[in-house]
């Protein structure tokens, strides 16, 4: 009834658009207190979708005061912006018959007024609109008078969604140098009204402190000439467009919002959400070369040094070369990215002509290159103790190679030293950092965070431990992007299992189970008998749940050759063929164990 009401209130007002009407903005008598106009505001301009003809508008203003006992009604009056509002075009009264101070009227109802005054469908009706109040002996109207323009029904398309990137302020990652690496922009399907019209889209993108009237980063068709409900960039060309927007610093957070508009005909609709989405472009530098087989997709990937000047130019790595390895850096992994080569003095370039880095020796080694200034640095690969709490003390000349950590792999090393008070930090090289950020400076690792927490560069001092004692240290930079430390009590190392062949040890019981003896350096030894073809692992401590070592050679019986070690989780060692009495030497420090 309420909707039959409204659309015999429009057909009256219909009728009577045009008539003079007798406004006034005097107070007389039963008088009406002055309002005002609230929405839509000023300047407004609507687009009537032909998709959606039941989508509602709410035009609202303030309540006029009511005289000394008469409540007014109203009546929304709207006319040409060249007419005169004293003779409006349309007279509609607002909800509730009139009592409400709000008018609710569909796309459907909107433009159904505006053809029976003779606008052309898909024309723009360009309007002024006021509000009368009439309490039956005065009729005041809203001292605001407001622009509106209405663009009739014409084409249309349907509402949609946009999904992905998701609407978040979790950083998403960006390579700025990769051509391989792809961010795609994807949405709802939007239908048109005529048939005969196709749907185009544009992807658009901005701050996400500006509005979408303000300039845009991207205004862009989608994939296939505006056809398709999806937008891809490489990496490269996404992070080329930010820059060339202002978006130029790759250390900060590009912080944004996007949205598509679809177009059908001359009439465009917005989707329905706006995402937000945040961005860091992140450099990725990889080494690749003879000792990796030249193969970029397996490039070994490069930490990133994060201090305040260095992110996204230098890199570095602690790795293990074999005897003539040569290699260049590469900004991706295909050929296609930027290669840095020999530039000769110990710098790099990214000529087509710049030879290979070549390494004569093997050994382990440290490798920085910064691709903001050129340079690159080889030096010995190594981590040490340092610190009062250390017996090298505070004295970085002490410490190699007595308080050195074993190198264990690629960006990781492993360590057992005595630790009192005073603290202590770990440092790569015989000397103190200079603070010149240079390729060839020492850097020293710090926290001061508990065990398993991220390292800084040059950061805080350790805690000291309680009690004092031997402890293991793992410096972990296998996650180049979390480089951490790991500690445990060292003071025992156990040896469980079901292959020892010796009395009063019971099997898997780590109580009963035998001690090795420390030998110095990360080394444990024991004698004893073994069974053939059963399994041990080792336990640093007398119950489940204390640091243990795992089988990481694939489950190889041999004897009198190093097998490799891990404490992330694995096998169990197999004990060999043949049973009998041997020596078990576990070397932590080198992350092997042999049998013989």
């Amino acid at each position: 009834m309420k909707k039959l009401s409204l659309i015999i209130a429009i057909a009256i007002a219909l009728f009577t658009g045009c008539k003079k009407q007798d406004f006034n903005t005097n107070v007389t008598g039963e008088s009406n207190g002055a309002f005002k106009l609230i929405s839509p505001t000023a300047g407004t301009s609507l687009q009537l979708n032909s998709a959606t003809p039941a989508v509602n508008i709410d035009i609202t203003w303030a309540a006029s005061s009511p005289g000394v006992k008469t409540p007014p009604t109203y009546t929304w009056v709207a006319t040409l912006k060249t007419g005169n509002i004293d003779s409006p075009l349309i007279s509609i009264p607002s909800n509730n018959q009139g009592k409400d101070t709000k008018l609710t009227l569909s796309y459907q109802q909107l433009d159904q007024a505006l053809a029976a005054k003779g606008i052309a469908p898909g024309a723009v009706a360009d309007l002024i609109w006021t509000v009368v109040a009439d309490n039956g002996s005065t009729k005041l109207k809203s001292s605001d008078l407001f622009g509106l323009k209405i663009t009739r029904f014409g084409d249309g398309t349907t509402p949609f969604n946009i999904y992905g990137p998701l609407s978040s302020s979790t950083i998403v990652e960006l390579d700025p140098g990769s051509t391989s690496n792809l961010i795609v922009f994807k949405w709802q399907k939007s239908f048109p009204t005529l048939a005969a019209n196709t749907v185009k889209y544009r992807l658009q993108i901005v701050q996400e402190s500006a509005d979408f009237s303000a300039p845009f980063i991207l205004d862009i068709p989608s994939d296939n000439n505006g056809l398709d409900t999806t937008r891809t960039f490489t990496h490269k060309a996404f992070s080329d467009s930010l820059s060339a927007h202002g978006l130029n610093d790759l250390s900060q957070v590009s912080k944004l919002s996007w949205r598509v508009v679809a177009t059908s005909g001359n009439f465009s609709l917005a989707s329905n959400f706006k995402n937000v989405l945040y961005l860091i472009r992140e450099i990725k530098m990889y080494m690749v070369g003879s000792f990796q087989g030249w193969t970029p997709a397996n490039g070994i990937r490069m930490i990133p040094d994060n201090r305040a000047g260095l992110l996204n130019n230098m890199f570095y790595s602690y790795i293990f070369f074999p005897a003539n390895t040569d290699f260049k850096f590469l900004q991706g992994l295909d050929w296609s990215a930027t290669a840095y080569g020999d530039g000769g003095g110990d710098n790099v370039s990214t000529s087509g002509s710049a030879g290979n880095i070549h390494v004569s020796a093997a050994g382990y080694y440290r490798v920085t290159v910064n691709k903001g200034t050129l340079k690159y640095n080889i030096m010995a690969g190594r981590m040490g103790f340092v610190g009062g709490a250390t017996g090298a003390g505070w004295n970085p000349p002490g410490v190699f190679p007595n308080y050195a950590l074993g190198n264990a792999g690629t960006n990781l090393f492993v360590g057992l030293t005595n630790f009192t008070s005073g603290g202590w930090k770990l440092i790569d090289n015989n000397q103190w950092n200079n603070g010149s950020q240079a390729v060839d400076e020492t850097r020293s690792y710090g926290t001061s965070g508990g065990d398993g927490s991220t390292l800084e560069v040059n950061g805080a001092n350790f805690n000291d431990y309680s009690p004092a004692g031997r402890y293991r240290v793992i410096w972990d930079g296998r996650d180049v992007k979390n480089v951490k430390y790991w500690t445990s009590p060292a003071t025992e190392m156990r040896i469980v299992g079901d292959g020892m062949n010796q009395a009063g040890v019971n099997d898997w019981d780590p109580p009963t189970s035998p001690q090795m003896t420390y030998a110095g350096n990360g080394i444990w030894t024991l004698t004893i008998a073994l069974k053939a073809n059963k399994d041990i692992k080792f336990l640093a401590g007398n119950n489940w749940g204390a640091f243990d070592y795992e089988d990481n050679s694939g489950g190889s019986q041999a004897t009198g050759t190093n097998r490799p070690i891990k404490w992330e989780g694995g096998n169990n060692f197999k004990t060999p063929t043949t049973a009998g009495t041997y020596t078990i030497t576990l070397n932590e420090n080198l992350q092997t164990m042999m049998i013989n």
